[in-house]
């Protein structure tokens, strides 16, 4: 079982520094997917790990800027088709003509194309790294105050969560 794992990952390390080289030479991320029979995504994070294992810092930083500029001019693109087909689907409505399968169609491929294209922009500019939040940290705001002041005076003491009868006393 173990010579197995080894293997594996052996396999993978190979398949991590094909991927980085293949990039490296400017083969797009589904032409390297295809010849080293993984999916992009994963094509993608190869290339990343190993251009923080392999590639000064300035360099990375270069490599994505010029990825995430390859990403908005495919946005750009798609919008475009968008727009054509939208244009020509409202002209045959306007026209009396029913819609058009193969529009639709194409308007659902694009969409899902714009859908994929956002999605790894995202990925790749890190905007869909969750945020950490301090749940422990108490926002007040002077209206919480006032709210907090007017439920005590109507209570006759205590605050939002108690009022007086709420409270128990240890007899």
């Amino acid at each position: 079982m173990g010579a197995i794992n080894e293997v594996e990952r052996v396999e993978t390390a190979r398949k991590k520094r094909a991927v980085f080289d293949m990039r490296q030479q400017a083969f797009s991320y589904r032409a390297i997917a295809d010849a080293l029979e993984l999916s992009i995504p994963t094509v993608r994070a190869y290339y990343l790990e190993m251009s923080v294992v392999l590639m000064p810092q300035e360099e990375v930083e270069e490599v994505r800027a010029r990825d995430i500029d390859g990403y908005d001019a495919s946005e750009r693109l798609t919008l475009h088709s968008i727009q054509l087909i939208t244009k020509a689907m409202d002209q045959d409505l306007a026209e009396g003509k029913p819609l058009n399968d193969k529009r639709l169609s194409l308007l659902r491929d694009f969409n899902s194309q714009l859908v994929d294209i956002r999605r790894n922009r995202a990925l790749l500019t890190g905007a869909n790294r969750p945020v950490q939040v301090n749940h422990n940290v108490d926002v007040r705001v002077t209206y919480d105050e006032q709210v907090e002041a007017l439920t005590s005076e109507i209570l006759g003491g205590g605050n939002l969560l108690s009022g007086p009868d709420d409270v128990l006393v240890d007899e």
